[in-house]
């Protein structure tokens, strides 16, 4: 029990998007506010199961892991997020899930700060809960009503949550939550963005982002799209996640079309003079920490739209979208990020294929610097400081 904290954060540690948001405040606080930082206890789902519990967690872990791949898996996945959407506090699995995390907090009446809407329905009835939802989309699954107080980043999310039930006076509306690292000089590295892309002689540089699932048609999509680019004479930077063995099998395809490809594990300095390089580390946060080391780097990205929408609508880095959105968020975010005007979206292998030739012709004719303007409209976008300050008076 996490007694003597008034603060405890917990994680599922189960992908990417959710925790990071976590993470982003988490890590604001530690640079901020280290005093008030050392207050707040951290645990995950994993570190405070056991037996069954924790086996069962292991099998939602295994299902996000391999839910894209179709068949029984997918199938099974499917199930289980609808049951997470259609919240039901009685089911055997839900007694399951949450045996171990209540009787880890029992007696305590500190704050459970969780940013998955599973933990905050599971926690809401017996403690304290705040929500962070740092989504732009809000579909049904995310709505939690009964929390203390639920963070949301934009007006279009508050209005959405209302939609559902969420009572105004739970509601705190932060401005986006986007990695800290990347609202230092943010103006500048716009700016630099914009002379880079308006001068033909520059190569273009552009990101690839996998999923912590590693959909394996998005990895082909990916693949597909970086060897176009390179024969276009574009740099490539993939961020790989913390998977040592899928960046081994990335960097062999890889080889087959480009010889200047290097790995970045994580450690030294960031590498610079590659036309390709794959950068990875050994957790998640590591991984996001040194990936904000090359976004100054980056004209264009492509990822699937989730939880790094947010920079194509707030960091004026514009967005390749892979498509069709999988799940219920990603068809709201993809929606906010198409109609904000910093993301396109392809679909289609045969729009990977020309990927390159196209980056070309959307520099010449004005569209990729259009869509960095467009990804800057949004101005409030300090959501994890907002977050972290909030929590601070609370501790006070």
């Amino acid at each position: 029990m996490p007694s003597g904290n008034p603060i405890t954060a917990i994680y599922t540690d189960i992908g990417r998007g959710h925790p990071n948001y976590l993470d982003s405040v988490r890590r604001y606080m530690r640079i901020e506010y280290p005093n008030e930082y050392r207050k707040i206890k951290i645990v995950t789902i994993f570190d405070i199961s056991n037996g069954l519990t924790r086996l069962g967690w292991n099998a939602v872990r295994f299902l996000y892991r391999h839910g894209s791949r179709g068949g029984i898996v997918s199938s099974a996945y499917s199930r289980f997020r609808k049951q997470c959407s259609d919240y039901d506090p009685n089911s055997i699995l839900t007694k399951l899930l949450r045996r171990d995390m209540i009787a880890h907090l029992s007696d305590y009446g500190g704050i459970c700060l969780v940013a998955h809407p599973l933990l905050a329905n599971m926690l809401k009835d017996s403690h304290r809960v705040y929500y962070l939802h740092g989504e732009i989309a809000a579909p049904s699954e995310s709505v939690v009503i009964g929390a203390e107080k639920v963070f949301v980043p934009l007006p279009e999310t508050a209005a959405k949550m209302r939609a559902h039930g969420l009572d105004d006076s739970a509601l705190c509306q932060t401005g986006l939550v986007l990695e800290p690292e990347i609202c230092e000089n943010l103006e500048s590295v716009v700016k630099s963005r914009l002379l880079r892309i308006k001068r033909s002689d520059v190569p273009l540089t552009i990101g690839f982002f996998i999923s912590g699932a590693y959909p394996a048609a998005h990895v082909r999509f990916m693949l597909t799209g970086a060897e176009s680019c390179v024969a276009s004479g574009h740099r490539i930077r993939f961020f790989w996640g913390c998977d040592n063995r899928k960046a081994g099998c990335l960097l062999d395809r890889v080889r087959s079309f480009d010889s200047d490809v290097v790995h970045d594990s994580g450690n030294g300095e960031i590498v610079s003079n590659a036309r390709t390089i794959v950068i990875t580390a050994e957790s998640r946060e590591k991984e996001t920490i040194r990936s904000m080391q090359y976004m100054d780097q980056l004209d264009i990205f492509c990822a699937a739209p989730h939880e790094r929408i947010n920079w194509a609508v707030g960091a004026g880095l514009p967005m390749i979208a892979i498509g069709p959105p999988i799940g219920t968020f990603a068809p709201e975010n993809l929606r906010f990020a198409l109609g904000a005007g910093g993301c396109m979206e392809l679909l289609a292998l045969a729009e990977f294929e020309s990927l390159g030739p196209r980056m070309a012709q959307m520099r010449e004719d004005g569209t990729i610097a259009a869509m960095v303007c467009a990804g800057r409209n949004i101005r409030n976008i300090e959501g994890a400081k907002t977050i972290a300050e909030y929590l601070i008076a609370v501790q006070n």
